[in-house]
């Protein structure tokens, strides 16, 4: 909002800054070690800071000029690669989630996962949290808590509730066997809407000797509200891509698979889902 700008991210692994009035590409985010570019770069809530996910740390630079401010190391012993940020609404925390990763062109999988909380003022690690298999995250509204989805490829997915001191405060029933979690967020009551998808896996349908018709992966969208008061899962709607203002008075809805001369998506309210306006852009990607 104060910087009047807005981060990209292209195909090259850069992430660049623009100026949200004019269109205007203002700097590309570079570490200040190595030069180097990231995709994974993140505007801090208080809209003076960005910071960039790096193997080996995280990068801060000032919002308004690009230049580097500080980069904050990661401990040697974690070997995972980050691959988000999540930074709580007081900006006062940290929650660096970090994944294996493999080789290119082979299935050679390397690092570990690990989740951790810094002071995001700082830099200072404040706690580890055990989530060896953790896939997403979400700050609640007042600051004080991580809702974090832990899933595998054996066990049904299910969301956790930690304080920002790395208390584990609760944990949500199971989530159906199949449902993959792409998204949580926390709403202005404090319960924690989850949205994923069941997925299928390739099937062989029709199989001569020399050719066969496969269908798949088949997905369907889902989402649950987690009610962290009775610890009951409620099924809802999959929101497609429907983001709440930090009040939760309005939400952004995007528009995937539009034509290109149609907006990319809206700004409603969110409780009577009245249109206010279009959001005009590249539509159709």
């Amino acid at each position: 909002a104060g910087t009047q700008g807005y981060v990209s991210r292209d195909g090259y692994g850069e992430a660049r800054v623009w100026d949200a009035v004019t269109g205007q590409s203002r700097f590309l985010l570079r570490d200040e070690r190595d030069d180097r570019t990231t995709d994974n770069a993140y505007f801090a809530p208080d809209d003076q800071r960005i910071l960039g996910c790096y193997q080996d740390g995280i990068q801060i630079w000032d919002a308004q000029t690009g230049k580097p401010i500080a980069f904050w190391e990661i401990s040697p012993e974690k070997v995972g690669w980050p691959t988000s940020v999540h930074i709580s609404p007081d900006s006062n925390t940290l929650v660096i989630q970090a994944s294996t990763w493999h080789e290119e062109d082979n299935e050679i999988e390397h690092g570990t996962n690990f989740v951790q909380l810094w002071n995001a003022q700082t830099g200072e690690r404040i706690q580890d949290l055990m989530l060896d298999q953790a896939t997403h995250c979400a700050f609640s509204v007042d600051s004080k808590h991580v809702a974090h989805s832990r899933c595998s490829d054996s066990q049904p997915c299910q969301i956790e509730l930690w304080t920002v001191e790395g208390e584990l405060k609760s944990q949500s029933p199971e989530l159906p066997i199949g449902f993959q979690v792409y998204r949580l967020a926390f709403q202005p009551d404090a319960n924690v809407l989850c949205e994923g998808a069941y997925d299928s896996r390739m099937t062989t349908i029709f199989s001569t000797p020399s050719s066969s018709w496969s269908v798949g992966p088949v997905s369907r969208e889902q989402a649950f509200l987690w009610d962290i008061h009775t610890n009951q899962l409620t099924e809802r709607p999959s929101l497609e891509e429907q983001t709440l203002s930090q009040d939760g008075k309005l939400k952004a809805v995007a528009h995937f698979g539009s034509s290109k001369n149609s907006p990319v998506g809206a700004i409603q309210h969110a409780d009577t889902g009245e249109k206010l306006c279009d959001l005009e852009g590249l539509a159709g990607r």
